[in-house]
């Protein structure tokens, strides 16, 4: 149980995080860094909901790894995406 609310309270964290980057609290210089750390943390949490909420951590290791390699690919892309 403590496992689950670790989570959760990281959650909230990283959604406050994304959501003030969103905002217009970025200095129009830092934008393309803002979007890559927004884009960062978005790969973070979805990592988290897959890994703890989801329970793949008690599944099999090609699956893990799997969604594993498809959280960091679809990162890239979407840094990629943010800066060019």
């Amino acid at each position: 149980m403590r496992r689950l609310v670790a989570v959760w309270a990281g959650l909230v964290v990283a959604t406050a995080a994304t959501w003030w980057l969103a905002a217009d609290h970025v200095p129009e210089q830092a934008l393309r860094l803002g979007a890559v750390a927004a884009v960062v943390l978005t790969c973070v949490k979805l990592w988290l909901l897959a890994r703890h909420l989801m329970d793949l951590r008690a599944a099999a290791v090609p699956l893990r790894r799997a969604v594993d390699a498809w959280v960091l690919l679809l990162g890239a892309a979407l840094v990629a995406l943010a800066v060019l």
